[in-house]
């Protein structure tokens, strides 16, 4: 499966920053470990 576009990683960090509170640099890092898998993020 390909990686998100750049707009679907922008929409992705958003809603992990909502989600969770973090930073948009934490968001990022946790999104790039997971592959940009929103789920996985938010539970690791």
């Amino acid at each position: 499966m390909p990686p998100p576009s750049l707009a679907q990683q922008k929409i992705l960090l958003a809603q992990f920053v909502s989600l969770t509170g973090v930073s948009e640099r934490q968001a990022t890092r946790y999104l790039k470990s997971t592959g940009y898998k929103l789920n996985e993020a938010v539970d690791a």
